[in-house]
């Protein structure tokens, strides 16, 4: 028998879009608006720059935000870094787009913001991996994730705080919204 959170990770994903959802920068902006980044390197470690609103936003308002440097790595046939200084782009191919394989960039950014897959419990994996490196994160998301023991207990804690920014709709690799799962 399921738990609820195996049936909310499985309702994230469907044989077309599998388990990608973006989070529309309407959702990022209200997010963000918690959080003071001026002068910090921001890393979006789940995040191709092709689509990801996170990248877009962040590189778009690159100098209101006060922004000292912006990163993306993400997951494909041909992973790359991706780096922003406010007017150069690079791009350089690395090994492994996988969030786990580049621990790397965690170490060199003040602050990780994205939108994590939300299959096989890679956002719990990648709470984790933030919390081991202290590096402060934003993941604007479904609330769906605090149900998750070691989550919860991180809030509980004071380890994580949750802001209050609720995120119900996503827009998918076809072009369509999606509602995120009900709880």
């Amino acid at each position: 028998m399921k738990n609820l959170q195996e049936f909310i990770f499985e309702a994230f994903n469907d044989a077309k879009n599998g388990d990608e959802f973006y989070t529309r920068i309407e959702d990022i902006e209200k997010g963000l608006q918690y959080f003071n980044l001026s002068g910090k390197i921001i890393y979006c470690n789940c995040d191709n720059p092709e689509f990801s609103n996170f990248y877009k936003y962040l590189k778009d308002n690159f100098s209101s935000l006060g922004l000292k440097k912006l990163m993306a790595t993400y997951y494909s046939e041909n992973p790359e870094l991706v780096e922003y200084d406010g007017k150069n782009e690079n791009r350089t191919s690395i090994k492994s787009g996988r969030f786990q394989d580049n621990e790397q960039y965690i170490k060199e950014c003040d602050m990780i913001i994205t939108n994590p897959p939300y299959s096989n419990k890679m956002p719990i994996e990648l709470i984790e991996l933030c919390y081991k490196h202290k590096t402060d994160f934003a993941f604007i998301g479904p609330l769906h994730l605090i149900i998750n023991r070691k989550v919860k207990d991180y809030i509980i804690s004071g380890k994580l705080c949750s802001i209050p920014a609720t995120v119900n709709k996503f827009n998918r690799p076809d072009g369509n919204l999606s509602n995120a799962p009900a709880c």
